[in-house]
């Protein structure tokens, strides 16, 4: 995978195919704090539309997960419901702005969290349009410069679908999704290699 060179030690995946942005932030705020050790927390940002996260544990005294389990027993409650089927640009829920400025809040708080905890981050979109927000919306300049701070942050300008097509490497589902399909073996190390060429690796 991209990220194997920027791991050291044991990998732990949380990745699940169609999570959502709110759930990753979720396993990662909820990790930082059970983690004991320094850890490295590397966040590949996938689709940010029409992905809501869901829970599916039983409600209240329902809930199978109880105070003597662990975050490995919520794991398997963690759903999406997608909206593939509707235009959700014009859902409100999914407004362009909305979820910006959630994800920009959501990745400085986070990001303070993790160095409060003593450990490092990385976050990274594999793929987004270059026109995603605007940067002097009100509700995303005064988060801007906080943003700015994160060390290990990888703008929207450049993401691993831009980086692989400007390779002409195309993705193995490529007749179905066409350059925003999954990245094939090729176009992970392609990846990996601009991020290394760009700075993103610890020292």
């Amino acid at each position: 995978m991209w990220y194997t060179p920027f791991a050291t030690d044991q990998i732990t995946d949380r990745t699940r195919p169609g999570n959502s942005v709110d759930e990753s932030f979720i396993k990662i705020g909820l990790d930082a704090l059970t983690h004991t050790e320094p850890a490295r927390f590397i966040f590949g940002v996938g689709e940010m539309y029409g992905r809501v996260t869901t829970y599916t544990d039983g409600i209240n005294h329902d809930e199978s997960v109880l105070a003597h389990h662990d975050m490995e027993a919520c794991l398997e409650h963690f759903d999406t419901y997608r909206a593939a089927e509707m235009n959700y640009h014009e859902v409100p829920q999914f407004h362009n702005t909305l979820l910006w400025s959630r994800f920009f809040l959501s990745l400085v708080t986070t990001n303070q969290l993790l160095t409060q905890r003593g450990h490092e981050f990385m976050v990274v979109h594999m793929t987004g349009n270059l026109d995603e927000y605007n940067p002097e919306h009100p509700m995303i300049r005064c988060i801007l410069p906080e943003v700015h701070k994160v060390p290990h942050y990888m703008p929207i300008t450049e993401t691993c679908h831009r980086v692989c097509k400007e390779a002409n490497i195309k993705a193995w589902d490529f007749d179905k999704f066409g350059w925003f399909g999954h990245v094939g073996f090729i176009g992970q190390q392609r990846w990996s290699r601009h991020l290394q060429d760009k700075g993103m690796a610890w020292n």
